[in-house]
């Protein structure tokens, strides 16, 4: 990357949009869910037919963090979308954003959100504001 002084760096990725990202991360997830797969930013890298530091990179410049930390912020979004939404067993609600049943996601939840998946359907105050959609900072 060439800089002029006084100007910003260029970009590795200038064609790679925040959107993109977001939308390439979701259906990484739903990738999972049909194939019965738990959510792994290796896996992930392969599903998106890149090496994994390539994608690590390109999350960072464009998303301003880790891929491993893009993923989890987008199942803790998705989670809390679908404890919000549907009635879905707590069980379900993992599967469905990518944890296997041995991935504990009650345990990472309540971590990363500060209640349980069942307080937060209820709607028991958490750090983060139950009802908000965590932000990166949060997880």
């Amino acid at each position: 990357m060439s800089t002029i002084p006084g100007d910003l760096p260029e970009r590795e990725f200038p064609d790679v949009t925040k959107e993109m990202l977001e939308t390439k991360i979701d259906d990484y997830l739903t990738s999972c869910v049909r194939e019965q797969i738990a959510a792994r930013t290796s896996e992930m890298a392969f599903f998106l037919e890149i090496r994994r530091r390539l994608l690590d990179r390109m999350m960072r410049e464009v998303l301003g963090m880790s891929a491993k930390k893009a993923l989890s912020l987008s199942q803790m979004k998705l989670a809390c979308r679908l404890l919000r939404e549907t009635t879905l067993d707590i069980i379900d609600v993992g599967r469905q954003c990518g944890f296997r049943i041995g991935d504990n996601f009650s345990a990472t939840f309540k971590r990363k959100i500060g209640v349980t998946p069942s307080d937060y359907r209820m709607g028991v105050s958490s750090p983060i504001a139950a009802f908000a959609d965590p932000q990166p900072a949060d997880i």
